[in-house]
C-alpha cells in the first residue's frame, strides 16, 4: 500500500471514532457537520454534498488494465493468436511493465475511492436513530440520503421550525430549582438554534 491509500485508510479510521446519532433537529448540525468532514477528508464530498451535481460514477471512472495486444508492434499476430508475452520485444515489454504498473496505482486508488464512496451511504444508516431509517429504504444514493435527511432534520424546514417554536413556549415555564441547570441548558440550545435559523421571535432572546 502507498503513502496515500496509507494516509487515507488512517483518515477514515480518525473520523469513524466520532460519532453523533441522528434522531432529532438538534442532532442535525453537529451530524451533519461531521458527514461532511468524514467527506471531505475521503475526498468525495463533491460527489455527495446535497448541494452539488457531480456525479461519482461519471467523474470516478475504473482505470482500464493495458492489454498485450496493444504492445504487439514488431511482430504481426497470425489471425485468432493469442497474445503472449514472448511476442513483445525488450523494449516493447518493458514499457508494457511501466504502464501496467501505473494502472495498478491507479486501480488500487480507485478501489479506494469506491470503498470510501460506498461506506460513506452505508455510514449514514448506521448514524442515524432507528426510526428513521424508513426513510432511506428506497434510496442508496449517498447525496439522496443527504438531502432526504437535510428535508427532515434541518432548521430551515417549516415544520422542524414549528416545532423550535413549540419548545421555546415549553421552556417559558421556569422549573423547580432543583432542574435549574437543565432547563437553563436547555434555553440556551434553543436559543441558538432559533437564531441560526433567523425565527424573528429568536431575536436578541435573553432568558
Amino acid at each position: 500500500m502507498d503513502m496515500d491509500l496509507q494516509q487515507e485508510t488512517s483518515q477514515v479510521q480518525v473520523v469513524s471514532k466520532q460519532v453523533v446519532i441522528l434522531s432529532t433537529t438538534n442532532d442535525w448540525k453537529p451530524w451533519y457537520q461531521l458527514k461532511k468532514d468524514q467527506a471531505k477528508r475521503l475526498k468525495i464530498w463533491e460527489f455527495v454534498d446535497p448541494e452539488g451535481t457531480k456525479k461519482f460514477e461519471e467523474e470516478v471512472v475504473e482505470p482500464t488494465e493495458p492489454q498485450l495486444i496493444d504492445y504487439v508492434k514488431e511482430r504481426p499476430l497470425q489471425e485468432g493468436e493469442v497474445p503472449q508475452r514472448s511476442h513483445l520485444t525488450e523494449k516493447e515489454r518493458q514499457l508494457w511493465r511501466e504502464d501496467r504498473a501505473g494502472w495498478k496505482d491507479d486501480y488500487a486508488r480507485w478501489a479506494t475511492r469506491q470503498k470510501h464512496y460506498e461506506g460513506f451511504a452505508y455510514g449514514i444508516l448506521t448514524t442515524i436513530g432507528r426510526t428513521h431509517l424508513h426513510l432511506l429504504s428506497t434510496e442508496e444514493d449517498p447525496r439522496r440520503r443527504l438531502q432526504i435527511l437535510q428535508a427532515r432534520f434541518s432548521l430551515g424546514t417549516w415544520a422542524n421550525q414549528e416545532a423550535m417554536r413549540q419548545r421555546y413556549k415549553s421552556l417559558h415555564e421556569r422549573p423547580k430549582a432543583a432542574n435549574l441547570d437543565s432547563w437553563f441548558d436547555d434555553w440556551i440550545q434553543i436559543a441558538v438554534l432559533g437564531e441560526e435559523a433567523d425565527l424573528p421571535e429568536f431575536k436578541d432572546l435573553t432568558p
